[in-house]
């Protein structure tokens, strides 16, 4: 081998075996494949990215968010970024078609690879490159430098490409290979070439040539020799502005205050890439879990690399294919990705939502629907409460909460004062957040929210050592007459049990069906999961109960097509709802998702692994281009597809509540928190193994052997229920079998 030696994936050495069998055999089992699609993205979070695929580079997102409305399939700016291969007077583009450009850095004779493979491994991509004439295996895997726990690093604004090139021939070759632009931009080592937003994008290669049209390498290569070679792209556009029209302010970016230019980014770059490049490769081997777990939360951090904004003071997510950003309905569910991996960024969330609610006057307390902007007119108060809550519980920060405990309060008693029916918060429109399915009344989406909010503000005020008062009573007692009247205004006893969709209040409109067994009816108890006292706000018999009925009735299995899912809003008896908003009959992720978690918190975990399992099956290798909804119901109850701005998969740039996936980590650890202890109840049924993973503020390894009986933490066996002491910095936890307890318990 000649040239630097760098640090490269494991996915690198699998790709550059020829036999496409063998190397599937060698990729390890949770890298996507997808040839098939539009690309891989390769980004920073919230500072821009790029999609690399069979075309080449694809909305160049530098300077500003992905595209958004009813055009967001459309790339953002035209692609004139260009790998080229050239060997004497041919010169091959790395990517299925010749580019559309011409420039004086690319020859006459442009000719297209006749294949390209592409895995997603996210945050990196590799790809490999076949001409038959070309008689070399060629592979490239990029990345930018994403990293858990490091939101620094993770948003420098810097694309690497490895490139490994090897000679399958018997003769020495003279070789160029060159990453180009279609216009004059910048070079590395001179001036930075600004445009008149102040921004700039540079080329720099290690070890290479550059110049303002891009960098390049020009090399020999022995028979059966290889080659290692590195090129980088970075940018630098200091400001910048959100899609909604809402939130018109200029904002500068977290990396201006960094760098100065992009050439000290790639200067910065140069000296740790390889570091960036195995601090990515640990993070996801830290994750030792079925595959199909890690292929959909990692892959789920495209909709992360491609629809956020970082500021020095603000982060901005991009509800896309709409262009409102910080959507509360959307970001309960979506920002468990940053509670698991950049909890900081779910508290910049929240303190941004409470800098803007209303302290005084009528609108006191009044949660919008998305930053500076409540188009929908949802109910959002629960939503903020529950997650307020859930944050607090994650960074056991008191501090932090009491800076929120007046706006908690304040939107408790909004939401309670402004249309509530005997305690019951109360539509009679019915908007309630599924968009086109009306729910007029009282809904159990949210009013089952609407309990757990209660307790969150409950335990808002016991944290802080006072009691909080709504109206003429307690927390308490206000939240027993909730309880007591959700159940019986929506409990039915027909089947195996359920909270009806809705209770049509007088005055309702008439919409939609109030029997319909919605999938998503037990939100609420899903977003305090995490909360070890929530456990008997609802009583656990009737939760079950409710979801077993959910499970089976909902169930949309279409051996046609393969697909199994399940429709948000089904009547009694598998029947499909087609009275209620087309929303009833789609098959919501985020729904589908909850009901796996929900599933698994009563210990049934076969159901939980189903619906999991069936979510990233229905994918269909599209795990990057995921809608809000995989697929529709027709009155026959097959599958259908809907086409309302791409949902259905596949679409791209993904639908942010898709990274609701994340949660499931906890849920296979039976993972609940209170103010001392991280109680831990993984599931029975897998092998799995965390080594090293922070989590809630403690890095934890955990072992879990199937059929476990035996715990021990820190080498000293516990009896169940495992806690770990949340002072302590780092816990190591073993879940065993032990055949002779086994024996022991079958015995008795």
């Amino acid at each position: 081998m000649t040239g630097a030696k760098r640090y490269l994936s494991p996915a690198t050495e699998a790709l550059l075996v020829r036999d496409p069998a063998e190397r599937r055999a060698r990729l390890d089992s949770s890298i996507v494949d997808v040839s098939h699609g539009e690309g891989v993205p390769i980004g920073t979070l919230g500072s821009g990215h790029s999609v690399f695929g069979r075309s080449g580079f694809s909305r160049v997102a530098f300077d500003g968010p992905p595209g958004v409305g009813p055009d967001f399939q459309s790339a953002r700016f035209p692609a004139d970024f260009c790998f080229l291969l050239s060997e004497g007077d041919v010169s091959y583009a790395l990517q299925a078609e010749p580019p559309a450009f011409r420039h004086r850095a690319v020859r006459e004779r442009v000719v297209p690879v006749e294949r390209i493979d592409a895995y997603a491994e996210l945050p990196k991509s590799h790809f490999r490159f076949d001409h038959e004439a070309l008689e070399l295996d060629l592979v490239m895997s990029c990345f930018s430098p994403v990293i858990a726990h490091d939101v620094e690093t993770s948003s420098i604004p810097v694309q690497i490409f490895d490139l490994v090139i090897h000679n399958r021939s018997t003769r020495t070759r003279s070789l160029e290979l060159r990453l180009t632009h279609a216009r004059a931009l910048s070079v590395s080592n001179g001036a930075a070439r600004a445009d008149a937003s102040g921004g700039h994008v540079v080329f720099a290669s290690d070890g290479g040539a550059v110049d303002e049209h891009g960098a390049s390498f020009t090399f020999g290569l022995e028979a059966g020799g290889r080659r290692e070679l590195r090129l980088l792209i970075a940018w630098y556009f200091p400001e910048f502005k959100t899609p909604s029209p809402a939130a018109t302010a200029t904002y500068r970016r977290r990396y201006a205050s960094r760098f100065g230019d992009a050439a000290e980014i790639v200067g910065l770059a140069r000296e740790r890439a390889d570091d960036w490049s195995r601090a990515i490769d640990d993070w996801r081997a830290s994750f030792d879990v079925p595959p199909e777990m890690k292929r959909l939360w990692f892959s789920s951090l495209s909709s992360v690399l491609t629809s956020t904004m970082l500021s020095d003071d603000c982060f901005f997510a991009i509800e896309v294919p709409h262009d409102w950003v910080n959507t509360m309905d959307v970001a309960v569910y979506a920002n468990w990705v940053y509670l698991v991996n950049w909890p900081e960024l779910e508290r910049a969330d929240l303190e941004q939502y409470v800098s803007i609610i209303p302290r005084e006057g009528d609108e006191a307390g009044f949660v919008m629907h998305s930053l500076w902007t409540d188009a929908s007119h949802y109910a959002e108060e629960p939503t903020f409460l529950t997650r307020l809550w859930r944050a607090h519980l994650w960074f056991n920060d008191v501090g932090w909460l009491e800076k929120s405990a007046g706006v908690a309060l304040a939107a408790a008693k909004y939401a309670r004062e402004h249309d509530s029916f005997e305690h019951l918060l109360n539509s009679t429109k019915g908007n309630q957040s599924y968009d086109e399915w009306m729910m007029p009344g009282v809904s159990a989406y949210v009013n089952v929210a609407w309990l757990y909010a209660l307790h969150a503000l409950d335990g808002i005020g016991r944290t802080l050592g006072s009691g909080f008062t709504l109206g003429n009573g307690t927390v308490q007692e206000v939240s027993s007459t909730v309880r007591d009247n959700l159940l019986r205004r929506l409990w039915d006893e027909r089947h195996h049990g359920y909270l009806r969709c809705f209770h049509r209040t007088p005055g309702s409109a008439d919409a939609s069906v109030e029997e319909a067994i919605f999938t998503d009816q037990l939100f609420g108890a899903w977003v305090l999961l995490l909360d070890e006292t929530a456990r008997d706000v609802l009583p656990h018999e009737l939760c079950r109960r409710a979801l077993r009925t959910v499970y089976e009735n909902n169930l949309l299995e279409d051996r046609a097509t393969g697909f199994r899912g399940w429709v948000n809003g089904m009547l009694p008896g598998r029947r499909p709802d087609l009275l209620s908003g087309y929303h009833a009959r789609t098959c919501w992720l985020g729904a589908q998702l909850d009901l796996a978690s929900l599933l698994g918190s009563t210990g049934d975990e076969a159901r939980s692994l189903d619906v999991f399992r069936s979510v990233e099956r229905s994918l269909n290798n599209e795990h990057l281009c995921v809608g809000e909804w995989n697929r529709a119901i027709d009155r026959e109850g097959h599958t259908v597809v809907l086409d309302e701005w791409g949902k259905d998969t596949p679409r791209f740039p993904p639908y942010p509540r898709y990274t609701s996936c994340w949660e499931y980590l906890i849920r296979m650890l039976g993972l609940t928190l209170d103010a001392e202890f991280i109680h831990l109840r993984p599931f029975r049924s897998l092998r799995f193994e965390l080594r090293g993973v922070r989590l809630a503020g403690c890095v934890l390894s955990i072992s879990v052997e199937a059929g476990w009986n035996q715990a021990l933490v820190d080498g000293v066996p516990l009896a169940e229920p495992v806690r770990l002491r949340r002072d302590c910095v780092s816990h190591a936890v073993e879940f065993r079998r032990d055949p002779t307890l086994a024996t022991e318990e079958a015995a008795r």
